[in-house]
C-alpha cells in the first residue's frame, strides 16, 4: 500500500493513511490523533468525555465499601502482547466480565465463532477513586483513636 494523505487548502496533510497507521492532523508539525499498526493510539494533548449530569440519568454513587471490594478482588497483571515484546501492566477483561460493579466496562466482540474482550479502563477508575475514599475514611478515623 502507498501512503495516502488527505489535503486541505494551502496543502497542508490533516488525515494520512499509510502501512505504518493512520493519524489526524490540525495542520501543523505534529499529529494530533495517531492510530499505528500495533493499534496504540497517541494523543497530542488531551482527551474529554461527556459528563454533563444533563447527559446523564439513573445517576447512583457506586458505594465505597463495594469499591473496596473490586480492588481487593481484581487482579493487576503484566504482560506482552504476541505480536510484541513491549511489556504493559492493566487487567484481563475475561477476569471483569462478572464482576457486578465493573462488568460494564467490558465489550465483547463475536466474529464466528471467536470472542475478543475489549476493556475500556477509563470506567475503572472511578472505583478505584470510591476505594481511595474508603481508605482515606478509614484512615482517618484511626487516626481520630489515637
Amino acid at each position: 500500500m502507498k501512503n495516502v494523505g488527505v489535503y486541505r487548502d494551502m496543502g497542508q496533510q490533516f488525515f494520512y493513511v499509510h502501512r505504518n497507521g493512520t493519524g489526524v492532523s490540525n495542520g501543523s508539525y505534529y499529529y494530533g490523533l495517531i492510530l499505528n499498526a500495533s493499534m496504540m493510539l497517541t494523543v497530542g494533548s488531551q482527551i474529554y468525555v461527556f459528563s454533563d449530569r444533563n447527559m446523564k440519568k439513573d445517576i447512583e454513587t457506586i458505594p465505597e465499601d463495594a469499591a473496596l471490594e473490586v480492588v481487593k478482588n481484581l487482579r493487576a497483571v503484566s504482560f506482552k502482547y504476541k505480536n510484541t515484546e513491549e511489556k504493559r501492566v492493566g487487567w484481563i477483561a475475561q477476569e471483569i466480565v462478572n464482576h457486578p460493579i465493573v462488568q460494564d466496562a467490558v465489550s465483547i466482540t463475536k466474529k464466528g465463532d471467536d470472542e475478543t474482550y475489549t476493556l475500556c479502563q477509563e470506567q475503572l477508575v472511578p472505583v478505584l477513586w470510591a476505594a481511595v475514599r474508603e481508605l482515606t475514611a478509614r484512615l482517618e478515623k484511626l487516626e481520630n483513636k489515637e
